[in-house]
């Protein structure tokens, strides 16, 4: 099964897309930093087509997202891909999609 797990820094709206895709499964999104604290798993089924979602804590830079990343090998996922939320890209961002890749 494949697995997509939405990452971003602090407040870029990941768990607002999170609830937008799981229709019976609500996170707490609202403008306050920090309000996801856990990583989130929701199975989603559209159309025959089934899928795991992944709602997970902001970072503010690219030693955070490092700590999480090992944190999330854990989870011992395959099929993984991710869904990197930015409202302004910055030098950061990309630093963070390198290291992905």
């Amino acid at each position: 099964m494949n697995n997509y797990i939405i990452i971003g820094k602090v407040n870029e709206g990941k768990s607002h897309l999170f609830n937008l895709f799981s229709n019976n499964h609500k996170t707490i999104s609202n403008p306050k930093e920090n309000t996801t604290v856990d990583i989130i798993r929701k199975k989603i089924s559209h159309n025959n087509y089934n899928y795991f979602l992944f709602d997970t804590p902001g970072f503010y830079n690219l030693k955070e997202f490092t700590v999480f990343k090992n944190i999330s090998k854990c989870l011992r996922l395959n099929n993984v891909s991710f869904i990197y939320l930015a409202k302004n890209f910055t030098e950061e961002d990309i630093k963070i999609c390198k290291f992905l890749h």
